[in-house]
């Protein structure tokens, strides 16, 4: 955990590399179960430092629908507060040409900035997506999102 409140990009490593050491594969990391796995990405959400955006989203780009990398730094960034992370899981999601749905709804639900909620809203009326169904998945969050939270 200390590791992910500094943030520093090899504490991030490390983190990453524990979680990929549990399971390649989000399913197989799901099944095993590995404790040292789970530690390491619950403490991923906590990481703040906007140095490590760059890290995360060279990983995230580099990674597939199915894999812990994409579920892993996606996570991360998602749970950043920042609008460049945010920024990263929206262009992720507006690139990928199936059905990424639920990690639309895992990553951009935990928005709390209003800087990347107003991003989202603009990629949501402006961008272009590979798959309709992920534009369709990003509106249906903005919509939750602001039935249950109000902006200053």
């Amino acid at each position: 955990m200390a590791l992910a409140k500094v943030g520093a990009t090899s504490g991030v490593q490390l983190l990453l590399a524990e979680v990929r050491a549990a399971g390649p594969a989000l399913k197989d990391f799901e099944e095993r179960g590995d404790v040292k796995g789970w530690a390491a990405y619950d403490a991923l959400d906590k990481i703040r430092n906007p140095g490590c955006i760059q890290l995360l989203n060279k990983v995230l780009k580099s990674s597939q629908p199915g894999g812990i990398d994409c579920a892993a730094t996606g996570h991360a960034l998602a749970a950043m507060g920042h609008p460049v992370a945010t920024q990263s899981c929206l262009q992720w999601v507006q690139a990928q040409v199936i059905d990424v749905g639920a990690f639309v709804d895992g990553w951009l639900s935990i928005m709390r900035d209003r800087t990347s909620v107003r991003l989202a809203e603009s990629v949501l009326k402006n961008g272009t997506f590979e798959d309709v169904r992920n534009r369709d998945a990003l509106e249906r969050v903005l919509r939750e999102w602001h039935a249950h939270r109000t902006m200053e």
